[in-house]
């Protein structure tokens, strides 16, 4: 399982049923999820966008989240 790192964890990727992928963040209960894409599943921190179809990915929204995770990311204290 891919795990991305600024700091520290930003995100990962991670096969779900069905030939998904699921873009999971670790600190995505801070996340605004303004773009309504995120999922927690009923997990205490980490919240999610489960793809399947490549050209049904909405990059500009994920984009975004992304930079905001990245922002998060920068205000740890190493």
């Amino acid at each position: 399982m891919p795990f991305y790192t600024q700091k520290k964890w930003v995100c990962y990727l991670n096969r779900i049923k069905n030939n998904g992928v699921e873009l999971a963040f670790a600190r995505g209960w801070q996340l605004s999820n303004d773009q309504n894409l995120l999922d927690r599943k009923n997990r205490k921190y980490v919240a999610g966008i489960n793809l399947y179809d490549p050209g049904e990915i909405p990059e500009k929204q994920i984009d975004q989240i992304v930079q905001e995770a990245l922002l998060l990311d920068e205000m740890v204290s190493d």
